[in-house]
């Protein structure tokens, strides 16, 4: 099937969007969501509020379509990275270093996401809340695959797939996150200093080294 070729106007508009989102990420890595406004926004973006809630209903509505963009774009990598590996742990092997690399090129988008991450479910939004969670789900969907492909080949230990994607995922998150807010700080005295940036290879070797019946080709 032909792509349709986009009119100059929907290109426009799509890169406007995209401004917007962008300059909204920066804005919300340095204020928090809650402190954030439409104006600040404005004022980033060089775009009027008036332009800006042509492009979106709300703050809430910019907040999720920001995490649905990064988080696609961030599964496209993902799979793109893998697509020439055929053994399961090696592809999950890269995919925690893709998932780091992110973290390295988009790391505005990491400070306002694990800085201040509101419930993905808004009752008073949900329909907008759904955009931010469908994407995310498909990123542990990716994973869990994986993971099913992995235990079948004996190539990791047998456990549910959904308990070593949530523990892979949150031994990332977390790792971000202290990296984020905690790193360099004297908040507790005996508290052993972060690894640095170049060390943080060390989070999927100790995973993996405590997960895998077998070595890992590097």
């Amino acid at each position: 099937m032909t792509k349709k070729k986009l009119t100059r106007r929907e290109r426009e508009k799509l890169r406007h969007r995209k401004e917007i989102l962008d300059s909204a990420c920066e804005v919300f890595a340095e204020k928090g969501f809650r402190r954030s406004t439409i104006q600040d926004i404005s004022q980033r973006s060089e775009f009027s509020i008036a332009s800006i809630y042509k492009h979106f209903q709300s703050k809430e509505d910019i907040y999720h379509s920001l995490i649905e963009q990064v988080l696609s774009v961030f599964l496209k990598t993902l799979k793109k990275s893998t697509q020439n590996l055929s053994d399961p742990l090696e592809k999950l092997y890269k995919s925690v270093e893709t998932t780091l690399k992110m973290y390295e090129e988009k790391r505005a988008f990491c400070q306002f996401l694990f800085g201040e991450l509101r419930p993905m479910i808004d009752e008073e939004a949900e329909q907008l809340s759904m955009k931010s969670l469908n994407a995310y789900l498909q990123i542990v969907a990716y994973f869990q695959c994986l993971f099913t492909e992995a235990i079948e080949k004996k190539s990791v230990i047998d456990v549910p797939p959904i308990y070593l994607t949530i523990s892979l995922l949150g031994n990332l998150y977390a790792f971000m996150n202290y990296w984020l807010h905690l790193a360099g700080r004297e908040i507790v005295e005996d508290l052993e200093p972060i690894l640095g940036k170049e060390d943080y290879k060390v989070i999927p070797k100790v995973f993996f080294e405590a997960i895998a019946l077998k070595p890992i080709k590097k």
